[in-house]
């Protein structure tokens, strides 16, 4: 068998793959919480709007940052060590990126909702050569803008019968 298809390799299953880290800023998000589980605090958050930001320069940093009711922010960023989803981020601060592009989901999507698409893209691209900080945040973005939409659902007229 060839070592590439040799998933019970230890050379190979895992050598490169990224951690994840799902981070709750405690202090920002407080009062939304309350006596919340993790869980009942991410299906509480209606997510606004979510935002690229970065710089379309090859090889600089993107990012999501997600805007929530309440005031809570979710931050998404690939880096060559992980993935983190980050509940309670600031918005601005000492490193604040430009806004390249606004999506507002189509449908009623919530901080569960995101990071489940977060890790279908983790698990799409598990390793940092795979995909860099900037296609891993394009990639769930897109997957937020079609969020809710049926697979083959084909609701636009193209003015072909």
């Amino acid at each position: 068998m060839d070592d590439f298809l040799d998933l019970d390799n230890p050379d190979i299953q895992g050598s490169d793959e990224l951690e994840v880290k799902i981070k709750y800023e405690e202090e920002a998000i407080a009062e939304v919480r309350g006596d919340q589980s993790d869980a009942a605090l991410l299906e509480s958050l209606q997510i606004n709007n979510v935002k690229l930001r970065g710089d379309w320069t090859d090889g600089r940093h993107q990012e999501l940052m997600a805007e929530c009711n309440d005031g809570v922010n979710i931050r998404i960023s690939r880096n060559n060590a992980s993935d983190t989803f980050q509940v309670g981020a600031q918005a601005d601060g000492v490193r604040t990126l430009p806004e390249l592009r606004e999506v507002r989901p189509p449908n009623d999507l919530n901080g569960a909702q995101l990071l489940e698409l977060f890790m279908t893209q983790h698990n799409f691209w598990r390793m940092y050569e795979q995909a860099d900080c900037q296609q891993f945040a394009q990639a769930v973005l897109d997957r937020v803008r079609t969020h809710g939409e049926a697979a083959g659902d084909d609701d636009d007229d193209d003015g072909f019968m």
